[in-house]
C-alpha cells in the first residue's frame, strides 16, 4: 500500500498524432474492486483512485487512496453534482487547456454498441503485466460493452507478469524497442516495440479467466509492414487446422484480420513464410465496444514517444481510430525537472 503524494497533472486529449492526454504522478496506489460509472459528463473511477468531473469550462480530478473505500457505494450516477466518497484523501485539481476535447470522447462512448471505441494507455513500469489497464478495461467494457484484451506486442517485455493472457514465442525474433534499444533501426510501432520474423519464428496466445471480459475472442488483427508478394503466415484459431494466408505488400502498415465463427481461447502463428517482415502486434477482439490497449515502456519518461514516426502514428490511427489517449509516467518523468 502506498500513500498519496503531491504530483503534477497535465492533460490534453485528441487524436493520436495531435495532442496527448497526460497524467504524471509520483507513486502507486492500491487497486480495489469498485466501479467505474459515467453520466452527464462525469466519470467516477474508484477502481483506479480517481474521479473526473467535467463542467462548462473546467475539469476537476480528485485523487484519493481508495484502500478505505472498498464498500463505498456511488449514488446519483446521472447527476452533474460531485458525489461524496468516504475516507477520501487529496483535493480537487483544476486542469487548464482545451478541456472541450473530452466531449469528443464522451460522445464516442454513446456509440460503443455499434462501433469499436479504443483507448491507448501508455506508461512506464507501473503498467507492466497489464496492471491497472486490466481493471480499467474491464470496467469500461462492463459499462459500455466490449469483449477482448485488445493490442498485444509480439515479443513483450512483461510476458511473465501478465495475468490476462498466456503468451509464448520463439527466441529467434529480432527486436527494436524504445526502452531496450534499437541498434538495427527497425521501424518502431505504436507500442514502442517491433519484432522482425525469421524462418522459424512463432508465437502462441491463450486467454485466461482472470478478467471476465477478456476470456475469449473471435477476431485477431495482425499489424505488420515490409512484406513482399510471396510473404505469408500459417495460423490456427482455437486449435483448428493450420491455414496459410498471404500478406499484403505495402510501404505503409497493414493489418491481416483472422476470424472465427465461434469464441476461441487460443491463437498460434508460424512465420516460416514471413522472414524479414516487421510485426508490430496483434489485437484480440470480440465485436463492438470498448478496447483499452496496454502500452508499457520500462524505465521511460515518455519523451521517447516522439521517436515514433509521424507516418506510423497516422497509419495506426487510421486502423485503430483511438478516441482517448492516456499517458502516465512517474519517477522517470520527475527526473527531467
Amino acid at each position: 500500500m502506498c500513500n498519496s503524494r503531491s504530483f503534477k497533472i497535465n492533460f490534453s486529449i485528441t487524436y493520436l498524432y495531435f495532442f496527448i492526454y497526460i497524467i504524471i504522478f509520483s507513486n502507486l496506489f492500491t487497486i480495489n474492486s469498485n466501479s467505474l460509472t459515467m453520466g452527464n459528463n462525469r466519470i467516477d473511477g474508484s477502481e483506479f483512485g480517481q474521479s473526473i468531473s467535467v463542467s462548462n469550462n473546467n475539469i476537476l480530478i480528485e485523487e484519493y487512496n481508495n484502500t478505505n473505500v472498498f464498500n463505498t457505494t456511488i449514488k446519483d450516477q446521472l447527476s452533474n453534482q460531485s458525489i461524496p466518497i468516504v475516507n477520501r484523501f487529496g483535493k480537487f485539481v483544476p486542469i487548464t487547456g482545451n478541456v472541450k476535447e473530452l466531449y469528443k470522447f464522451f460522445r464516442a462512448l454513446k456509440g460503443s454498441r455499434t462501433n469499436k471505441i479504443r483507448i491507448a494507455h501508455y506508461g512506464d513500469s507501473i503498467l507492466l503485466g497489464d496492471v491497472i489497464t486490466e481493471n480499467l478495461r474491464q470496467n469500461f467494457q462492463r459499462k459500455f460493452n466490449g469483449d477482448g484484451i485488445g493490442f498485444l506486442s509480439i515479443v513483450p517485455d512483461d510476458i511473465r507478469m501478465k495475468r490476462t493472457i498466456s503468451q509464448t514465442f520463439s527466441y529467434d525474433w529480432e527486436r527494436g524497442s524504445l526502452s531496450k534499444g534499437n541498434p538495427k533501426r527497425f521501424p518502431i510501432g505504436i507500442s514502442g516495440l517491433t519484432a522482425r520474423a525469421k524462418s522459424n519464428s512463432w508465437i502462441k496466445l491463450k486467454t485466461t479467466k482472470f478478467m471476465k471480459t477478456s476470456r475469449t475472442f473471435k477476431t485477431a488483427r495482425i499489424f505488420y509492414s515490409g512484406a513482399n508478394s510471396s510473404s505469408s503466415i500459417e495460423y490456427s484459431l482455437g486449435g483448428s487446422k493450420f491455414k496459410i494466408v498471404k500478406l499484403k505488400s505495402s510501404r505503409n502498415i497493414n493489418q491481416l484480420i483472422l476470424t472465427s465463427f465461434q469464441n476461441v481461447l487460443t491463437l498460434e502463428i508460424k512465420f516460416r513464410g514471413a522472414k524479414g517482415v516487421f510485426f508490430y502486434g496483434i489485437s484480440l477482439e470480440n465485436g463492438n465496444g470498448i478496447y483499452v490497449d496496454n502500452f508499457p515502456l520500462t524505465g521511460n519518461s515518455g519523451v521517447s514517444l516522439t521517436k515514433i514516426k509521424k507516418q506510423t502514428l497516422k497509419d495506426f490511427n487510421k486502423l485503430m481510430n483511438y478516441k482517448l489517449i492516456i499517458i502516465k509516467f512517474g519517477y522517470n518523468a520527475s527526473e527531467l525537472s
